[in-house]
């Protein structure tokens, strides 16, 4: 119990660090420790604070500190699916020392995961930890569905067969590389909300393995866009994600994982305020 409530406080204190890059409002971050995302990853012991406050340092530092912004990115090695579309969006704004910063931080790190635990370590990820993952995304026993509010488990959990749920899977993870593409090419500030959710938004649709407490960082930019007048219903549904999945995936229902898409493609219309009226 010590070593886990260390780890949680470690957790808070870097996510609450990275929200003050971005406000100075206190309750912020009160409010967002208490948000499902967190509440859930809190309560399994998980990774996400530190994933949310290194995704959140990124985005703000991208243009100011680009090669701190990608030197981060490596560590985002042990939760890969978060930083998938990562490298699509420094290539796209042109953002050479931060794509650069983050594949040498990126190899680094692997090389020295290899150093202390041998080079074995990295053929049993291969064979068992990807194996695993393949295993949890099959659910034979209907237990993640719940707790994962992607296209492919939200299809999985209506009965839909792996092959049609991993078509429209890749579907949509392609769509959510152009969508990236396509707005972060015009290179918008770090500061611009619209984008960030947008690019948040498209992390969680474009893997099929994405925990419900991974959503923390698009929680986040929900409700800095809430703070900002910018939108009101998207904003407290992707607030709200992780209980709209845990509910829809009880019943048995798909839907939940269209909400960041649906954030997505209004956000890359291009305008900066109000998402939803």
């Amino acid at each position: 119990m010590p070593a886990l409530a260390l780890w949680t406080l470690c957790g808070a204190v870097a996510f609450a660090v990275a929200l003050r890059l971005w406000s100075e409002e206190r309750r912020l971050v009160l409010l967002l420790l208490a948000s499902p995302a967190a509440l859930i990853a809190i309560l399994s012991g998980q990774f996400a604070l530190f994933a949310a406050a290194i995704l959140l340092a990124v985005l703000r530092w991208r243009e100011e500190r680009p090669v701190l912004a990608g030197a981060l990115v490596g560590l985002l090695l042990v939760k890969p699916q978060l930083a998938l579309l990562l490298p699509i969006l420094f290539l796209a704004s042109r953002n050479w020392r931060a794509f650069a910063a983050a594949a040498v931080s990126s190899l680094a790190l692997a090389a020295l995961v290899a150093l202390l635990w041998g080079p074995d370590i990295w053929r049993i990820y291969v064979q068992t930890g990807i194996a695993n993952q393949s295993l949890v995304l099959s659910d034979p026993d209907h237990l993640a569905g719940p707790f994962m509010p992607t296209l492919f488990m939200n299809l999985r959990v209506a009965g839909v067969p792996v092959p049609v749920a991993s078509a429209f899977q890749v579907a949509l993870a392609l769509l959510a590389a152009l969508l990236v593409w396509l707005r972060f090419r015009h290179r918008p500030a770090a500061g611009d909300l619209s984008a960030n959710l947008l690019f948040l938004a498209c992390a969680v649709s474009a893997t099929p393995y994405m925990l419900s407490y991974d959503t923390l960082a698009l929680a986040t930019m929900a409700v800095f866009l809430l703070v900002a007048g910018q939108g009101r219903i998207l904003p407290i549904l992707l607030f709200l994600l992780p209980l709209l999945q845990l509910v829809a995936g009880m019943a048995g229902l798909p839907g939940p994982a269209l909400v960041p898409i649906v954030a997505a493609l209004l956000s890359g219309s291009g305008k900066k305020f109000h998402l939803v009226n």
